[in-house]
């Protein structure tokens, strides 16, 4: 393809070919060999060529707008890769009609970059009216459909609009258990965020709890015990019973989180922190003095050893290990 850009160009520069080299060699760029910006150079390298023979913006434009902005995306330059799907928008409006098929997919695609530039509201807006127009042309159970209802969901956590979010995972989780059956990792992925979306509504704090041992039991029949996923479940179930104050349950299932995590990354490991700070601030809640202080050691150990000699942690966990020594009569 290389080859045969060079001699294109030599011959003839404004050769109607070099449109169609160009946008192979972006997709196989872009598709296989991961090189987005090499990508960007050839679909730019299009859109100045059509722009030299004068060609009309047409689908063809469009398209090669929506290429330019994935390949924006996969930068992370996500200003410029809305700027480019805002252009396809009208175009493909005018050219195809305000309903079809095609304007759903390209206004969900607007909707999930606005998503990622953490502008919930917007992405709200052109989500929902996406998936209105992509529903009316296609079937109920179709995995566009499925995904960006979770996407919905998503942009109603980020508005802290939990009942709404829990609406739409949960039209998500049946259509996931009628597509791929309950036992899949898609279907145990829905249970957990419908679990976060629950425990915004105290009301539904045991139901959060319900869905996360069911997101466990799936992830334990489908990875095993020693998976970060299936520590990501008993880390969601913790946090559910904690909220339910049934702190007991809450502690047993943070510390099988720390246990997977202790196989997978070694027991000294920085990302433990946190998990064992929490363990440790349980511990005391339920006035398990003596556990507590292992865990705040454990904590100073692993600061120690990870060279983190930040005076902040380490005066905290010095602090917490001073505070728990005090509740001891001897």
């Amino acid at each position: 393809y290389k080859n045969a850009l060079d001699c294109k160009m030599l011959i003839d520069p404004l050769s109607p070919d070099l449109e169609t080299i160009n946008i192979a060699l972006a997709e196989i760029f872009l598709n296989d060999l991961k090189k987005p910006m090499t990508a960007l150079q050839h679909f730019q390298a299009v859109i100045d060529i059509r722009a030299k023979l004068n060609k009309e913006e047409d689908l063809n434009a469009a398209n090669i707008y929506i290429q330019i902005g994935y390949c924006y995306s996969e930068l992370a330059k996500l200003k410029e890769a809305i700027m480019y799907f805002e252009k396809v928008l009208p175009l493909k409006t005018k050219l195809l009609g305000e309903n079809h098929k095609d304007i759903g997919v390209a206004t969900l695609d607007l909707g999930l970059l606005y998503l990622r530039a953490k502008q919930p509201l917007i992405a709200y807006k052109h989500i929902k009216k996406g998936l209105e127009i992509y529903k009316a042309n296609s079937l109920s159970d179709d995995p566009l459909i499925m995904k960006n209802l979770i996407i919905l969901g998503d942009a109603c956590m980020g508005m802290r609009n939990g009942k709404e979010a829990i609406e739409h995972y949960s039209t998500a989780l049946a259509l996931h258990i009628q597509v791929y059956g309950k036992i899949h990792p898609n279907t145990a992925m829905v249970y957990q965020l419908l679990g976060n979306a629950e425990m915004t509504q105290p009301s539904l704090w045991p139901m959060a709890v319900e869905n996360f041992k069911e997101c466990l039991n799936i992830r334990l029949r489908i990875f095993g015990e020693n998976h970060s996923e299936t520590s990501k479940a008993y880390i969601g179930l913790s946090e559910s019973q904690v909220r339910c104050g049934n702190l007991e349950d809450a502690a047993l299932s943070k510390l099988k989180a720390i246990e997977i995590q202790e196989k997978l990354q070694g027991k000294d490991n920085i990302s433990l922190y946190g998990l064992l700070e929490h363990l440790g601030n349980l511990y005391g809640k339920l006035g398990k003095h003596k556990e507590s202080l292992e865990v705040y050691r454990r904590m100073q150990n692993i600061q120690l050893k990870a060279n983190r000699n930040i005076s902040q942690e380490c005066s905290f966990t010095t602090y917490g290990i001073g505070f728990i020594h005090s509740q001891f009569e001897d």
